[in-house]
């Protein structure tokens, strides 16, 4: 009777009603069980477990500081012989010394991986809402939502859809507020995805990047975008751009403002096709270019070219020869030994024709353009 009486003391005494409110205050029962902080239950219209959490004493307290835990939720088990330490847990932590105006916090979720006992922080949403999927034990999340992939099993952020549109990531750039936004102006930047890396000092800012920038003021009916492409050039620091996609559809690889569907400022190297024989004469019926959009014929002798395969509408090829070969350009063969949209046709008195041929010297060159409508290579011109 007497040990039953002293269990209810105990338990009446861990439980004080005070109008709506019930504080539970726990007792330490063995060394399994920490008393951390009281648990306040409210049965008003929305149920809350509150955790208090002060410095100094109940009767008196001083301020909650930076790096306090608030309330921690969590969970333990048994491990065949003795009751573990924290396994998973949601958890609230002061990110401040707290003052009247200054209640900074965060939330972790923690959890334990498969076949270890080392329970660390995988969700964490910081003061700022900046949120970080990984793991937190030290660092913070840098960008509104960063995902840390501690190794290469590990794949990352993916996108799934089953049905409808592909799946997706989206930029979404305003003016004025999210509360009231104000139409895009040129010159915003609708989506930026970059790459950055650590420099032995600290983590650095985008050193490749992707800019997606509207190209002029946005309204209902004109909402024209340019695509812009920065890198770091070996050596440096700094991203600059290299390649700009614009609306219109212009290209521009180091020229930011391109005229033009393609424009190149500086060196435009072509991949060559060499064509090396060995006989004093040699004959191509469908010519293979590989690929390539200039072919070289090496040798001591004479090519005579019939037919080129691989035509592609708008393609210029150009055919090139060295010191001793003579390249011969037959546009009269027999369609039975060249394929019909592999033909060579010149240019003579105002109109195409097939039956002709041109000798192109030793050490020059002729160029060629394929006509996909009439699937034909067209001759331009020689030297």
């Amino acid at each position: 009777m007497y040990r039953f009486l002293k269990v209810c003391i105990i338990s009446f005494a861990a439980w004080q009603v005070n109008a709506q409110n019930i504080t539970i205050r726990p007792n330490k029962i063995d060394a399994d069980y920490t008393n951390y902080e009281n648990v306040f239950l409210r049965s008003t219209a929305i149920p809350n477990i509150v955790g208090i959490r002060i410095n100094g004493t109940h009767a008196n307290p001083s301020a909650t500081q930076d790096g306090n835990t608030l309330l921690s939720v969590e969970g333990r088990g048994y491990a065949g012989g003795s009751f573990t330490a924290l396994n998973a847990a949601l958890r609230f932590t002061a990110t401040q010394n707290w003052n009247a105006n200054n209640q900074g916090t965060r939330a972790e979720i923690y959890v334990t991986q498969n076949n270890t006992t080392l329970t660390s922080s995988r969700l964490f949403i910081n003061h700022n809402g900046k949120v970080g999927i990984g793991n937190y034990l030290v660092t913070e999340p840098d960008h509104q939502l960063e995902v840390q992939q501690p190794s290469d099993s590990d794949k990352g952020i993916g996108v799934y859809r089953y049905a409808g549109d592909a799946p997706s990531i989206f930029g979404i750039s305003a003016n004025g507020s999210n509360i009231l936004p104000y139409p895009t102006t040129s010159g915003n930047i609708l989506a930026r995805f970059g790459g950055k890396g650590h420099n032995s000092v600290d983590y650095t800012t985008a050193r490749a990047r992707i800019d997606m920038v509207a190209n002029q003021n946005w309204t209902t009916t004109a909402t024209g975008a340019d695509m812009q492409f920065y890198t770091t050039q070996s050596g440096t620091s700094t991203a600059t751009q290299k390649m700009v996609i614009q609306g219109n559809g212009n290209v521009g690889i180091g020229d930011a403002n391109p005229q033009s569907k393609l424009s190149v400022m500086g060196d435009l190297q072509l991949g060559i096709e060499t064509k090396n024989y060995s006989s004093n004469e040699v004959s191509f019926n469908a010519l293979n270019r590989n690929g390539k959009s200039v072919i070289m014929f090496r040798g001591n002798g004479t090519v005579n070219l019939n037919g080129i395969s691989g035509g592609v509408d708008g393609l210029i090829l150009t055919v090139m020869t060295n010191s001793t070969t003579t390249l011969k350009i037959w546009g009269n063969y027999p369609l039975a030994n060249v394929a019909a949209s592999d033909r060579i046709v010149f240019a003579e008195n105002g109109g195409w024709i097939l039956d002709l041929s041109v000798n192109v010297k030793p050490n020059s060159g002729c160029m060629l353009i394929y006509d996909g409508t009439d699937q034909v290579w067209r001759v331009l011109g020689n030297n």
